[in-house]
């Protein structure tokens, strides 16, 4: 993983798409290194030519194989993390509280190899994207709606916190906090964090001050 974490944040989960995805590439490559040493004892003056095709798709499984250690699927405390790339890093991240829905396809063959589809939905520009050939799908998409409880759990405990701690004078003599403070209830309430009752409460208590 090359993404740096934030703090306080923790890797809960790693998971890489599933070896099937090399199959292809070994046969291709198996293939063209038989045809080449066939070549090389019936066309001798092709031998050459043989040998660089050879050398060609070495490379390119070698190639594959990185491409799948280098594509990987990171769940932690607070986001999930998408990393690829072989020449270049690139990384998505969708937070845990932007993410509405995560479900998971295994074809008849995926049933029996343990790998799949993983479709996660989010409110994010990316909106809905497919994870292809992941192993253990099922334990990513449990994996990320165990943390999704949790992170709600710790935001509504932070505003319980908040709730019964006496505001102070930060917010009474600004109209402006009070009026963000708001805002940040209502969207807690959106997400289901809190309910409407409890930002009711609050907001009558930020009114008040």
């Amino acid at each position: 993983m090359k993404t740096k974490l934030r703090q306080n944040e923790t890797v809960i989960l790693t998971v890489n798409q599933h070896w099937f995805v090399l199959l292809i590439p070994a046969l291709i490559s198996a293939v063209m290194i038989l045809l080449s040493v066939f070549a090389y004892f019936y066309f001798p003056d092709f031998m050459i030519i043989g040998w660089v095709i050879s050398a060609v798709f070495v490379l390119y499984f070698i190639y594959k194989y990185i491409e799948r250690n280098n594509n990987l699927w990171v769940v932690t405390n607070l986001r999930v993390l998408d990393e690829f790339g072989v020449f270049s890093v690139n990384s998505k991240e969708s937070p845990l509280d932007k993410i509405h829905n995560v479900s998971y396809r295994k074809p008849l063959i995926g049933r029996i190899f343990n790998f799949g589809d993983v479709h996660i939905q989010t409110a994010a520009e990316m909106g809905s994207t497919v994870h292809e050939m992941l192993q253990n799908p099922s334990l990513l998409k449990d994996t990320i709606s165990e943390q999704q409880s949790l992170f709600r759990q710790q935001q509504a405990q932070a505003f319980n916190q908040n709730l019964t701690t006496p505001s102070g004078n930060n917010s009474s003599n600004n109209p402006k906090i009070i009026s963000e403070e708001i805002e940040r209830l209502h969207n807690l309430m959106v997400k289901g964090i809190i309910t409407e009752e409890e930002f009711n409460m609050r907001k009558a208590k930020l009114l008040e001050s």
